[in-house]
């Protein structure tokens, strides 16, 4: 809950920003749905963030106990989410059948490599955040270099 509440703040002071500059009546429509879509993929990218960063968590909480049934099941269908939310990202659905592979044998080493993945995932998609916010920013320098 509170992960879809940030999201959708986030959503909102986007679009409030370039409501509050006044430019929102006198752009062309390609610009808005450029906006629009833009702030999608950042909220898109916050959510793919955080779901990384509570599974690990959640991996890291039950370390030991991660080949018990409950809360191998739990991970699975974090995992589950968190390629439904990244299923547009080969590299990242093949991290996520590495895991998988991994899980099959959940001997020390193995946990460790998972980790390694969840970080490296958390790191991709924390790359793509900024530099999806930065075209945002983009798009807001260019729309007050008009006016």
């Amino acid at each position: 809950m509170k992960v879809k509440i940030t999201i959708g703040f986030l959503s909102v002071l986007v679009v409030a920003l370039f409501v509050l500059l006044g430019v929102q009546q006198q752009l062309p429509i390609y610009v808005h749905k450029e906006v629009k879509k833009s702030t999608f993929w950042v909220a898109h990218t916050f959510d793919a963030i955080m779901n990384l960063t509570n599974t690990r968590a959640f991996f890291l909480s039950n370390f030991q106990l991660i080949a018990e049934e409950n809360n191998s099941q739990s991970f699975h269908e974090m995992l589950s989410n968190i390629e439904r939310l990244l299923d547009d990202n080969i590299s990242q659905t093949n991290n996520i059948k590495k895991i998988r592979a991994l899980l099959s044998d959940p001997n020390d080493d193995n946990k460790v490599q998972i980790y390694i993945i969840i970080n490296e995932m958390i790191s991709m998609e924390a790359m793509l955040f900024k530099a999806r916010i930065e075209t945002l920013e983009e798009i807001n320098n260019l729309l007050n270099s008009r006016g």
